[in-house]
């Protein structure tokens, strides 16, 4: 079965694309993905921190280009002056990156998703269990 990204509403009110994407590891129940939305010209000054638990693996790419590699329909956001950009949180079903891992490590994969984060500039893959979001004050002032 084919990959298919759809659209995760982890949070209300997105509706344009994201800046940035900065991360923080704690420790496998404390991986914290930051979406910088507040760099984004004319959007409140709001950014989403995104707490992941039981991440088992992420894999980053500085350049937002490398979704054309990718062969897959990718969500874009839904607002008229952004819709041609991708919409910035997507789960992953039928994700063959999830499969490789149970493939070599069942009982580690089980109860993961396989999460997408995309920015303008960046994107973050991961797969973990349970996410906890939060909007926070930005940082472009």
């Amino acid at each position: 079965m084919a990959e298919k990204w759809k659209r995760w509403n982890v949070a209300p009110h997105i509706d344009s694309p994201c800046a940035d994407i900065s991360f923080s590891y704690k420790g496998p129940n404390a991986l914290a993905v930051t979406m910088h939305f507040s760099r984004v010209v004319d959007r409140p000054n709001r950014d989403l921190v995104l707490w992941f638990k039981d991440a088992i693996a992420l894999r980053w790419w500085s350049e937002s280009s490398v979704l054309s590699e990718y062969g897959v329909a990718i969500p874009r956001c839904s607002a008229e002056k952004w819709c041609s950009w991708p919409f910035p949180l997507s789960r992953v079903q039928n994700s063959a990156w999830l499969r490789e891992h149970a493939a070599k490590n069942p009982g580690e994969a089980q109860g993961r998703d396989h999460f997408a984060l995309v920015s303008m500039n960046d994107v973050c893959e991961l797969l973990a269990v349970s996410v906890i979001a939060t909007w926070i004050d930005g940082d472009a002032d």
